[in-house]
């Protein structure tokens, strides 16, 4: 667009008209009546005209950085009380769940065990007489019963193994042990067999029962009850050659 050499701009204060011309563009200019002010940028002559020299701020936007991590909380050099029991806490554990539901099944296998016991007892008294034949039943049945403790005892410590509440496992597993020696009892005394033949196939059934009624009774996978009833069997094994009778 062509740019009008008759633009003029009126003084504010005696409103004489001066002459525009981009040279006074954006300058401080006089008037004859001794009035100062700036001359526009502009030419007032054109319409919709701007100064492309006049500086303009540049228009900031803000940009939007991702949020910094926020710095992970202090590590605590201690455990809340539910993540690191005392040992009293661990016994209160072991001793919670003592409910008549969760000993129904170790009190029936005791009972039929000992009813077992006896009735081999009175059927099969032996030479020395009943009293002597009733020491020895509660002599086998509680080294049955100390054998059992170690040896599962044993593989919980060491495996990591979860027997459950504390009651509830002594007396299943002193009702394992109780029908584990019933069951050798009856092998010894009713299998015609002479000689250490009779002990031996003795015990390969008591560990059968063993492995049986630990894996039912216990939350053990193969490879521990395997090795439970490996342990116990060697100690049942050892405890059976010391008290029978040469």
């Amino acid at each position: 667009m062509a740019v009008s050499t008759d633009s003029t701009v009126p003084c504010p204060a005696c409103k004489r008209e001066l002459k525009w011309s981009r040279e006074l563009a954006g300058c401080a200019v006089q008037c004859p009546c001794g009035r100062s002010f700036k001359m526009p940028f502009n030419n007032p002559a054109e319409e919709d005209v701007y100064d492309l020299d006049e500086s303009v701020a540049p228009v900031r936007v803000p940009v939007k950085t991702a949020a910094a991590p926020e710095p992970a909380g202090r590590v605590l050099a201690y455990q809340p009380r539910s993540q690191n029991p005392t040992k009293v806490d661990i016994i209160k554990d072991a001793m919670a769940d003592t409910s008549m539901q969760a000993m129904a099944l170790p009190l029936v296998l005791i009972v039929i065990g000992f009813v077992a016991r006896f009735a081999v007892v009175f059927l099969k008294p032996g030479s020395s007489g009943l009293p002597n034949a009733f020491g020895i039943m509660f002599a086998a049945v509680a080294l049955s019963a100390l054998t059992m403790f170690i040896g599962v005892g044993i593989v919980a410590k060491f495996m990591g193994t979860d027997i459950g509440a504390l009651p509830v496992a002594a007396a299943k597993l002193f009702g394992i042990a109780l029908i584990g020696n019933v069951v050798f009892a009856i092998v010894i005394v009713f299998i015609p067999v002479d000689g250490p033949q009779a002990p031996l196939i003795a015990v390969h059934i008591v560990l059968l029962v063993h492995w049986v009624l630990l894996s039912t009774m216990f939350e053990l996978d193969i490879q521990e009850s395997l090795f439970a009833v490996a342990l116990v069997g060697i100690l049942q094994a050892v405890m059976a050659l010391a008290i029978l009778p040469r």
